[in-house]
């Protein structure tokens, strides 16, 4: 039988290989000094129920270099299987909808089209109670984009995720990623359970250049708030803040407070409150919500 841990770490392999080819769109964000805080990663869980009879040769490492010419998606993607048509099926958890399914869906058709493996995409909102709910229930998706590396991480300690250490190219990965991300997804054992796509910039604060009449940029904080103060006294609402998401209704306010306590804290006592190691009650943490409560809280 096709072990699942083979599909994994080629479908992992081909979908790295096809955004260097140009498989995916890419945007840009405007420079800011607010640090981003979150990046999307998909994680691996139990076997499929389908799976390809036929086990290919082993997939060659990627290589790349600056300036060289992009390839071919499915070429890249049929060299990873081996030069087969491999089929079978996964099943991957994620919030993506609409024009964002239309985006992905063009991204993994080259992979489908060389391989023959169909890559069935399950879109909720509610990524979070969705995924907890199917893992915790013994029935969870092939590959996932874990709402977070910290969540990810309590399943790989307890067992349900799968080791990706003997079916990636650890040195391929090393060349491919800074150690930090690695060591991100990686457990305190030495194990590689989750690998890390794309990061996303959140900290950004939007403003209308047409409008906007304070500092710009702002030397601190309370300089910043200064000039709201003044604003709101005079009648006008400073800020604009969006929480609705639908199931997922909340999640920017998430982005704050970890930005907030990345600033005022420091990236270690980050570090030890995603792990679980600083209360939620501590000082830290309930500063950093004190702070957006003066924002989002104020009348």
């Amino acid at each position: 039988m096709f072990k699942f841990s083979k599909i994994l770490s080629l479908f992992v392999l081909a979908s790295m290989l096809l955004a260097a080819c140009g498989g995916g769109a890419t945007t840009e964000a405007p420079a800011t000094e607010m640090p981003a805080t979150e990046a999307p990663t998909m994680a691996a869980t139990e076997a499929p129920t389908e799976a390809a009879t036929q086990a290919p040769t082993e997939a060659p490492a990627a290589t790349s270099a600056p300036g060289a010419a992009l390839r071919d998606p499915k070429e890249v993607a049929l060299e990873a299987a081996g030069g087969q048509q491999l089929g079978g099926t996964i099943n991957i958890l994620g919030v993506w909808s609409g024009g964002e399914e239309e985006s992905w869906n063009a991204v993994v058709q080259p992979f489908e089209e060389a391989t023959g493996i169909d890559v069935q995409l399950e879109a909720t909102r509610d990524l979070n109670a969705v995924l907890t709910t199917r893992v915790e229930g013994g029935n969870p998706p092939d590959i996932a984009a874990a709402p977070s590396a910290g969540q990810a991480a309590t399943w790989a300690a307890e067992g349900k995720l799968i080791d990706l250490t003997d079916v990636v190219d650890m040195d391929q990965m090393k060349q491919d990623y800074a150690q930090s991300w690695i060591d991100l997804g990686t457990t305190p054992d030495g194990k590689l359970y989750q690998i890390f796509a794309w990061s996303a910039l959140k900290g950004p604060i939007w403003y209308n250049p047409k409008t906007y009449d304070g500092p710009n940029p702002p030397k601190t904080w309370d300089e910043l708030q200064a000039w709201a103060k003044t604003k709101a006294d005079a009648g006008t609402t400073p800020w604009c803040i969006g929480l609705e998401s639908g199931a997922a209704s909340g999640w920017p306010g998430t982005d704050w407070i970890e930005d907030i306590v990345l600033r005022q804290s420091g990236p270690d006592v980050y570090d030890q409150w995603y792990q679980g190691k600083i209360a939620w009650t501590s000082p830290e943490i309930k500063s950093a919500f004190e702070l957006f409560g003066s924002v989002a809280a104020d009348p």
